[in-house]
């Protein structure tokens, strides 16, 4: 997927797009680890999952992210699953991905490429525990040390709609 230039991609002022943002720089400064899957048209289903998540019926905000993904959380390990406004569960565990990664990747990264793989309509975010960099996976593709204006705007082109401007 090609990025357009930062400065022609409008922000969002989408809640949901908001919050992960706020979240992942949070994580990301912080090098606490993380796995969200951002459900999209077709949700997962159990057989998608090597084991199903905790069920969840939360909203999606920055605390309730933090929450799961601190270390001392029962919840932390494995991913967390959202769709739209909703954290609908967390500490699922996801086929990993066949394709050869460098080695400083890591199971989050292989798990996030593998559901990626496997339903086309999920997107996977990683934040690395040892670096804090992003990982965005879409599709079987892999857009590694991100940025967060970056990952903003992958995250408006997957989630928003496309707008069409209006003709004089």
């Amino acid at each position: 997927m090609t990025l357009p230039k930062p400065e022609n991609m409008p922000l969002s002022h989408s809640p949901t797009i908001q919050t992960l943002i706020q979240t992942i720089n949070y994580l990301s400064q912080y090098q606490i680890g993380a796995l969200l899957i951002i459900e999209r048209q077709i949700p997962l289903t159990e057989q998608d999952a090597l084991r199903p998540g905790v069920p969840l019926k939360l909203p999606l905000t920055q605390d309730n992210l933090v929450r799961i993904f601190r270390p001392s959380s029962p919840l932390h390990d494995g991913a967390t699953q959202i769709r739209g406004q909703e954290i609908i569960a967390a500490a699922t565990l996801l086929p990993l991905s066949c394709q050869p990664l460098p080695r400083r990747y890591g199971t989050r990264h292989l798990a996030a490429l593998g559901i990626s793989e496997q339903v086309s309509s999920c997107i996977g975010v990683v934040v690395s525990s040892e670096t804090g960099r992003i990982t965005l996976t879409h599709k079987g593709s892999f857009n590694n040390n991100l940025t967060l204006p970056q990952l903003q705007i992958y995250l408006q082109q997957l989630l928003l709609p496309p707008t069409t401007e209006s003709l004089p």
